[in-house]
């Protein structure tokens, strides 16, 4: 049986979700992509059996502790109202040496997403709900967890959340659908006005990002009409293809 937990999210217009493995220059993500928001709710999901680890030791390796809610969380999507602009900038870097002054040009480790007013976002997490009983949670502590989601990406990237609502998640196969919310391309036919992102794999891990395939999802710019072979969720009367 799966449930749909679905959030209306506040953020103060100012996303910094990097984008690894890049140099000294990361660009920034210019939507939210899964595996970051798996990450925001394991944050505040592990909060709640006092668990303050973000990264786990196994021998010789080790792994984000956001793995510890993947084998639940089937899926993530994300629904952003207006498009973000990335932003970078450059600094400027003075030294006193012995008497002389050196200068130099340096990039900004990370760009940002940003905008001139808060933008919203609407967040579905479908969550399997045998095996999150299996792992020790309920779906209440699930919908608490949601709420306690503060930020999105990097530490920059403050959000509040505004508004959760969770229900049974209706599944159908269909060969068309009206989404409003990112899904993966793969060889279907997509009418509407959009971003392409590739993203990595977040369904294997979020440890190991070089060995990590990419997937290429779609940003809907209001909505999207899909046709394929379609796996969609009806949630709160939304469909979302997954």
């Amino acid at each position: 049986m799966f449930h749909y937990v679905k959030a209306d999210i506040k953020s103060s217009g100012v996303m910094a979700i990097r984008s690894v493995p890049q140099s000294k220059m990361r660009m920034a993500y210019h939507y939210p992509p899964p595996g970051t928001l798996v990450g925001a709710l394991s944050y505040p999901l592990l909060h709640l059996k006092n668990s303050r680890k973000e990264v786990i030791y196994e021998g010789k390796n080790f792994k984000s502790a956001a793995e510890e809610v993947l084998p639940f969380v089937k899926w993530a999507t994300v629904s952003v109202s207006e498009r973000p602009k990335v932003y970078g900038t450059l600094l400027k870097i003075n030294r006193l040496y012995r008497g002389s002054v050196d200068s130099g040009v340096t990039s900004m480790p990370f760009s940002l997403n940003y905008g001139v007013k808060d933008h919203k976002l609407t967040v579905i997490y479908l969550i399997d709900c045998e095996v999150l009983q299996k792992y020790g949670y309920t779906l209440k502590e699930v919908e608490r967890a949601v709420w306690g989601i503060t930020r999105i990406g990097s530490r920059e990237s403050i959000v509040s959340v505004e508004n959760v609502e969770m229900g049974r998640a209706e599944l159908k196969r269909t060969e068309e659908a009206n989404t409003r919310f990112a899904f993966l391309v793969e060889d279907r036919i997509i009418e509407g006005k959009g971003l392409l992102q590739s993203v990595v794999d977040w369904t294997h891990g979020l440890s190991s990002y070089t060995k990590s395939e990419r997937l290429l999802f779609f940003y809907p710019e209001g909505s999207a009409r899909v046709r394929g072979e379609l796996n969609v969720v009806i949630a709160d009367g939304e469909e979302v293809v997954i």
